[in-house]
């Protein structure tokens, strides 16, 4: 499945929650000594959001820091949010393989699934991916 651009959504519910959620990661990611309650906090709330709205998985925007939710998240979090990453990998597995169109241009592979294998604490989701998502 392809991403949905941002720019090309109509919903305005939509956005604005996108827009929260990539805002809470980048939070994280920019403050190291956020306490672990917040982040626990962090994880039930996008686990919320994306059960309610799986569309946030399938999102994606070249205008942002990061691509997608999927992105941001095994860039700025840490392993006490592997349940967010698997949130998102749920809701949308396909995710895994998106890549940047620009990416593509100059022959870098940053695809999420890359990303997350070669993450020295993130690489631990992979037997999972492989054994729900072959």
């Amino acid at each position: 499945m392809r991403p949905l651009l941002y720019h090309k959504l109509d919903d305005d519910e939509i956005k604005p929650t996108f827009d929260e959620l990539m805002d809470v990661i980048i939070l994280i990611d920019n403050n190291w000594q956020l306490e672990q309650a917040n982040i626990l906090e962090f994880n039930h709330r996008i686990h919320t959001e994306i059960t309610s709205k799986p569309i946030l998985a399938k999102i994606a925007s070249h205008d942002l820091p990061y691509y997608s939710l999927l992105n941001a998240a095994i860039c700025g979090l840490e392993r006490e949010s592997h349940p967010a990453i698997v949130s998102l990998i749920e809701r949308n597995p396909s995710a895994l393989l998106w890549r940047r169109d620009d990416d593509r241009q100059t022959m870098n592979d940053n695809r999420p699934i890359q990303m997350l294998a070669s993450h020295p604490q993130h690489c631990v989701l992979m037997p999972w991916i492989a054994t729900e998502f072959p």
